[in-house]
């Protein structure tokens, strides 16, 4: 009589060449093995359909694993049963699409891109630099006004949640801008370092605009008297540049959203706060959806671009193609399509993070490491 180990269906299960990963997704607790020998067949019927068999070689690891309740054994004579592959199943008609006309049609593609992030103008002087920037989604130092009667042009074709403005608008393109999205129910969130403008200004908007929401670049320069203003659909983005930058939080009195910025690669002092131990991602919480999406796709980007206020249209810090040599439509289509589409950046595509068993837990590839800030969010 030969058995067979079924892993419950919500359990998420990760096996590489050398490390197995068994979550359980109702409870939050896991079984995380190292250096374990895995035969190229058990790896595949763990990661597709949630079985091994019980033999010599499996036995000391199933008695492991059964002591933590993870699943039942079964038993069969000649014929093994039917078990159904364990995957995420999207339904789509982009490949068949594809394999019909040779093409995707933009009319589809569009529905992907979601949220958009407008780099506009900067004329502030700071301590800040390009490097730093690129991390903020804000837009470079420039005095180019982004074309925003052409952006708008561009957008009426697609179905946007969300829209990021990053920089300084005159005010007559803001409001002409907010009439358009709240004519299509667009959220919009206006990011803006709080010396681009007076905080009057700043509270005059947000009257005049009850849907916005503003998120305001701080630091550790700004007074006093400006971050504790209560007013709502204000939020606070704090950045911090360095270990000092984190004590002064607790003076301000209020929730804030924490921003690391490096200044460049070499004097890196927040590494070290960033990174997180293997048993601090153990201890995170995700559905069973949630892991089988992040084998499939980036969720930190996932339909979201940034379009820069020369018309570069850019995924995390990567340049796709510019408004000025095609429109935003067929930018997306043929980019879909393309190895390089940074939406479908999922961690078990990083070379350093394919043999390691709990790349689903871990935070989503982010702009840091493409950056190469850290290596990874477990590794310096």
């Amino acid at each position: 009589m030969n058995r067979l180990y079924i892993f419950f269906p919500h359990c998420y299960i990760k096996a590489t060449s050398s490390e197995l990963l068994i979550y359980d997704t109702i409870m939050f607790k896991s079984v995380y093995l190292k250096d374990v020998v895995l035969a190229n067949h058990n790896i595949d019927r763990l990661n597709r359909f949630g079985y091994i068999e019980e033999n010599i070689d499996t036995k000391f690891l199933l008695q492991k694993i059964d002591s933590n309740h993870f699943g039942y054994y079964i038993q069969y004579d000649e014929l093994m049963p039917y078990i159904p592959e364990r995957k995420l199943r999207i339904a789509t008609s982009l490949q068949k699409e594809k394999k019909a006309l040779g093409y995707n049609l933009p009319s589809y593609t569009n529905m992907m891109l979601t949220s958009l992030t407008l780099l506009l103008n900067n004329t502030i002087s700071t301590y800040l630099n390009t490097f730093s920037y690129k991390q903020l989604e804000y837009p470079d130092t420039n005095c180019v006004e982004i074309d925003m009667e052409k952006i708008t042009m561009q957008l009426r074709s697609f179905c946007l949640e969300k829209i990021i403005l990053s920089g300084e608008l005159p005010y007559a393109k803001l409001e002409k801008f907010l009439e358009f999205t709240n004519d299509r129910n667009i959220q919009v969130i206006y990011r803006i370092h709080y010396l681009a403008y007076s905080f009057h200004y700043i509270q005059e908007i947000l009257h005049k605009f009850d849907s916005l929401i503003i998120e305001l670049l701080v630091d550790s320069h700004t007074p006093f008297h400006i971050l504790h203003f209560n007013e709502e659909r204000l939020l606070y983005k704090y950045i911090i540049t360095s270990i000092s930058d984190v004590d002064k939080i607790s003076k301000i009195g209020k929730d804030v959203i924490l921003c690391p910025v490096f200044l460049d690669t070499k004097t890196i002092t927040l590494q070290s706060q960033m990174i997180m131990t293997k048993d601090e991602i153990l201890q995170s919480c995700h559905t069973l959806k949630e892991c089988y999406v992040k084998d499939y796709i980036n969720p930190s980007c996932f339909g979201h671009l940034t379009i820069n206020f020369n018309g570069e249209v850019c995924c995390l810090n990567e340049k796709i193609e510019s408004l000025q040599d095609m429109d935003l439509p067929n930018i997306i289509n043929k980019w879909i399509g393309s190895q390089s589409c940074q939406w479908y950046l999922a961690r078990n595509k990083r070379c350093r993070c394919k043999k390691c068993a709990i790349q689903v837990l871990c935070p989503s590839v982010s702009i840091y490491e493409l950056l190469n800030i850290y290596k990874c969010p477990c590794t310096v």
